[in-house]
């Protein structure tokens, strides 16, 4: 099952909580070229070797609520 968003915003989670560990411009990059995402609940996880985002989607908008990127 694949869910198609129009438009991808930051929520104020994420804006307080993560936005300095992961730049918004990074976030968008990987939502738009990463094809694995899986489905937990309500959300939507995208993992990747450095990196780690989670969102919703509501009304074809795609609402990033953590990102993260992973320690080495």
């Amino acid at each position: 099952m694949e869910y198609y968003y129009e438009q991808i915003v930051p929520t104020e989670h994420y804006l307080y909580h993560h936005a300095k560990d992961m730049p918004w411009t990074d976030v968008l990059r990987i939502m738009i070229i990463t094809k694995n995402r899986r489905k937990k609940g309500d959300v939507f996880e995208i993992e990747t070797d450095e990196h780690y985002i989670v969102f919703a989607v509501r009304d074809r908008t795609a609402f990033v609520i953590n990102a993260k990127r992973k320690r080495q």
